[in-house]
């Protein structure tokens, strides 16, 4: 074939369909580069959530112990949160740094935590549940009993609503309402939130919840004078703490014990 005899518009067709799938080849590439740089992204990004939960996580282990340590990994967890946000994990942050400030009896900073946490938290009715706890807590401290109770009723409403009712929940509300009827000098009503307290621990099979309800009971019967039935309590749950390993609340029920025998006349 004579090639210079080529009619020009067959020339042109022809360079126009190298130019159309040069274009394809290359919106291929650059598709196929997106994605990459996409899927690196999105991996880097759950890498550094990754990181961030941990240094949380590290954070709530220390706040028994090394209250000062945990708040400098709670704040380091929220700074590094600014370069890969994520709401639920900001709000989860803020409540542990709530209650670190809480444990170090700084509660203004403490309800700023949970304030800014709270809008955050309107998707998540757990966490919704566990700030309004945290902040009757901070009431009682406050020496507002009444006013805890209302945001503890409130937080128990939500937590028997929730499908299914969050158990968990509606037992930890029950043993921290009954310090705030203690501190109102209500005894009865503490002992009831106490027992309802107790079924759903051994309902759970949480030794834990258990000790923690003993312990409570063992301190309204301080309260009341009831020294010896006091002391029964306390060592039925010091026993359990022995058995879970909890050295922090055995040295507490231990403190209580006596307290309780001082006052009988049994330690000296």
């Amino acid at each position: 074939m004579n090639t210079a005899n080529t009619p020009t518009h067959t020339k042109n067709a022809a360079q126009q369909m190298r130019k159309a799938l040069a274009a394809v080849m290359l919106g291929a590439a650059l598709a196929a580069m997106t994605a990459c740089a996409d899927r690196k992204t999105t991996k880097s990004h759950e890498e550094a959530l990754a990181h961030i939960a941990e240094l949380g996580q590290q954070a709530k282990e220390l706040q028994h112990t090394q209250l000062d340590s945990a708040i400098h990994l709670q704040i380091r967890a929220l700074d590094a949160l600014q370069d890969a946000p994520d709401d639920s994990l900001h709000a989860v942050l803020l409540t542990d740094l709530g209650l670190s400030y809480s444990i170090k009896e700084d509660l203004k900073r403490s309800d700023s935590c949970y304030t800014a946490a709270e809008a955050e938290a309107a998707n998540c009715p757990g966490l919704a549940i566990r700030i309004l706890i945290n902040r009757a807590i901070n009431q009682d401290k406050c020496g507002h009993p009444d006013a805890a109770l209302a945001l503890y009723d409130a937080a128990y409403t939500r937590a028997k609503q929730s499908t299914p009712p969050d158990e968990v929940m509606m037992r930890r509300i029950d043993i921290n309402r009954a310090i705030s009827h203690q501190h109102l000098a209500q005894f009865d009503s503490a002992m009831i939130c106490l027992e309802r307290a107790m079924r759903l621990a051994e309902k759970q099979g949480d030794r834990d919840a258990v000790a923690a309800v003993i312990t409570n009971m063992g301190n309204v019967k301080y309260r009341i004078r009831d020294d010896e039935q006091a002391d029964s309590l306390f060592r039925l749950a010091e026993a359990i703490y022995s058995e879970l390993g909890d050295t922090r609340m055995i040295i507490k029920v231990k403190t209580n014990r006596i307290s309780s025998l001082v006052r009988h006349g049994l330690y000296d």
